[in-house]
């Protein structure tokens, strides 16, 4: 018999990878220092602009992302994913306003298509 942590990571292993194949992008976001009610405030306002947010452990993390070194040199700390399936403009709105609120929310790095995308283009 499995022990339930294991069968746990294997699940969300196989919804994250599910959830990457279907979204044309994703952020990966550090929420360190937010309020559980402010994170499900922020995943509403993602979820009215078609995207969703997905809180991660690192070890599934690291291990979803082994061959992207850049991807698992910033899984550290409380980390999410937010996966934008529709508007990337919206999604980009609503979380630059969020970062406004609670500057302690803060966008790693993205992955567009096949491209990843730096802190620094993603608040351009």
């Amino acid at each position: 018999m499995k022990k339930l942590g294991l069968v746990v990571k294997n699940e969300s292993e196989r919804i994250l990878k599910e959830k990457l194949k279907l979204s044309e992008c994703f952020l990966l976001i550090k929420y360190s220092g937010i309020s559980a009610s402010d994170l499900n405030h922020l995943r509403g306002s993602l979820l009215e602009c078609g995207c969703s947010m997905m809180v991660i452990k690192n070890s599934v993390g690291k291990r979803l992302f082994k061959d992207k070194e850049e991807l698992t040199s910033c899984i550290q700390g409380p980390c999410g994913l937010v996966f934008i399936n529709n508007d990337l403009i919206a999604a980009a709105r609503t979380i630059a306003g969020f970062v406004k609120e609670k500057p302690n929310l803060e966008v790693k790095v993205g992955f567009l298509k096949d491209r990843l995308v730096s802190n620094q283009e993603i608040k351009d």
